[in-house]
């Protein structure tokens, strides 16, 4: 059984807002991922895919409407070089912009003016789905929503036609217990939710997912407040993915679970996890690390719909330091690895591309040699029209600055293949 093609999740989460609000900021902590995939919804193709998923989930055309207008704002007020040309691939933290350069522009063409937080932009677009009581009552601690209210002082619509009330019923802290037992604190957001009236109209294509904080600004006060909030859309058979990691030991566990209709319908569990990918071919890809030493080699694993690994392949490389990307090809339906082979004492700088037929197995290879400024951190990005292109920003060489660029694939020159090979 194989899953529908555009079966996946898509989490909008302070897509406008800069990361200088209160809130909306996270602690830091080791990373699961070593790849991410993002836009800045600057293009036609994302734009319209997002578009379809909300107008499919019943949000207002009037709400998506504002949301693209803020969208617009924010992409008119900072450098154009570092938004994305569709969805990118890049390594944490490295995308292709800073953010505090970036709030640094913004601020430039908006003076104080504070910008659109992930709790602002999650309630225009999710305001339809809740409600709140005429007679609520909010039982709030400290005040952590004087940032957002600025920004809405300033543009009221931005909550796309939901009322500052609902707003502070939904965010507004809460006093609770001085504990670390995430049952308790469950169970005081839920009365305090109950309390204030605030409901929620079940939708099984959209969900609000709310990251709660627990603080003590003092000794005596004990409180929860929303740090951080994204809304979830789930594609035509609603069945999302999410990787959980159990940080809690040195061995680390990562386990996938494919959840549907609040149930999990199976889970897998790995060590040394890369990443997971779902291309549109009916399939999820789990992508992990194999073999010891610095060139490890990635299998890849294809899972059908109910976690059996159908089949697997493994991606290796003549002592090359491997990343693997996926996409289908939009003309012929072919599944595409493409990613980079780097091993920068030897000057090697390696980009490849390889085609695949249904059984996972290599049609065609093409590697290409890119080197900019010695950056062996550039991204390779999968383009709209099935092409790849790289972008590197040019912070290898610490002698030299570097100008960002990005650089087709094509217009590279070719080279050995350097033992990448798909077994």
């Amino acid at each position: 059984m194989k899953l529908n093609q555009q079966t996946a999740a898509l989490v909008l989460c302070t897509l406008l807002g800069v990361s200088i609000f209160a809130g909306c900021g996270a602690a830091e902590q080791r990373p699961a991922l070593e790849k991410i995939e993002y836009t800045n919804l600057n293009d036609s193709g994302s734009r319209e895919l997002l578009k379809e998923l909300l107008s499919d989930t019943g949000v207002s055309d009037e709400r998506v409407q504002s949301f693209f207008r803020r969208v617009d704002r924010f992409h008119d007020s900072v450098k154009q070089e570092w938004l994305t040309d569709g969805f990118e691939e890049a390594e944490l933290l490295y995308t292709k912009y800073d953010p505090y350069a970036m709030q640094d522009e913004w601020t430039a063409k908006n003076g104080m003016f504070p910008g659109y937080n992930c709790r602002i932009t999650a309630m225009n677009l999710f305001g339809d789905f809740l409600s709140v009581s005429a007679d609520s009552q909010i039982n709030t601690g400290e005040d952590v929503l004087f940032v957002d209210e600025e920004t809405l002082k300033t543009d009221p619509d931005a909550l796309g036609g939901s009322s500052l009330a609902d707003f502070r019923a939904l965010y507004s802290s809460m006093k609770a217990e001085d504990t670390t037992e995430i049952k308790r604190h469950v169970q005081t957001v839920q009365e305090e939710w109950a309390s204030r009236g605030v409901t929620f109209r079940e939708n099984e294509r959209i969900r609000l997912i709310t990251v709660f904080f627990h603080d003590k600004p003092t000794e005596e006060e004990s409180l929860l407040f929303v740090g951080h909030v994204g809304v979830l859309l789930t594609a035509e058979d609603g069945t999302l993915y999410a990787l959980i990691v159990d940080y809690r030991n040195a061995d680390w566990a990562y386990t996938v679970y494919a959840l549907k209709d609040g149930a999990v319908l199976w889970q897998r569990e790995y060590q040394d996890y890369v990443g997971m990918k779902c291309p549109g071919d009916g399939y999820l890809y789990i992508l992990k690390q194999e073999g010891e030493g610095d060139y490890k080699a990635i299998q890849i694993e294809r899972l059908d719909a109910e976690g059996n690994a159908a089949m697997s392949r493994t991606l290796s490389a003549d002592r090359l330091v491997l990343s693997c990307g996926m996409t289908v090809h939009p003309e012929n339906g072919r599944l595409m690895l493409f990613g980079k082979g780097v091993a920068a004492s030897r000057n090697q700088y390696n980009v490849y591309v390889m085609e695949l037929d249904q059984d996972m197995r290599e049609i065609s290879v093409d590697v290409r040699r890119f080197c900019y400024k010695k950056d062996y951190s550039f991204s390779v990005c999968p383009m709209p029209d099935g092409s790849v292109s790289l972008f590197s920003n040019g912070s290898g060489d610490e002698q030299q600055e570097g100008v960002p660029v990005m650089v087709p694939f094509e217009a590279l020159q070719q080279t050995d293949r350097n033992g990448i090979e798909l077994r």
